[in-house]
């Protein structure tokens, strides 16, 4: 049940026209809104590992444990400003 799409002449037109209409204006804004999410994605994935180094520093009495409470504020600042700037309507 498998058709074989041909894009015709009036499907490239469509496409050059949704180009032009709507990814060339806006072609700066979605580049940054995609490293935004991928700086929020990265933060969000980096919390479980600092967590674990604070918790393994407590049971070891590790005293080199004490500025990962720091990192992990910091990296929170991180992703709740991308957060913020990707999810604005306007840059």
């Amino acid at each position: 049940m498998k058709k074989n799409l041909i894009i015709t002449k009036e499907y490239k037109n469509l496409i050059k026209e949704f180009y032009s209409d709507f990814v060339r204006k806006y072609k700066i804004d979605i580049t940054l809104a995609f490293i935004l999410l991928i700086v929020v994605a990265v933060t969000a994935s980096i919390y479980p590992y600092l967590i674990q180094l604070v918790f393994d520093g407590l049971l070891d009495k590790n005293e080199n444990w004490i500025i990962y409470p720091f990192i992990i504020a910091f990296i929170a600042i991180i992703r709740g400003g991308g957060h913020v700037f990707s999810n604005t309507a306007s840059f």
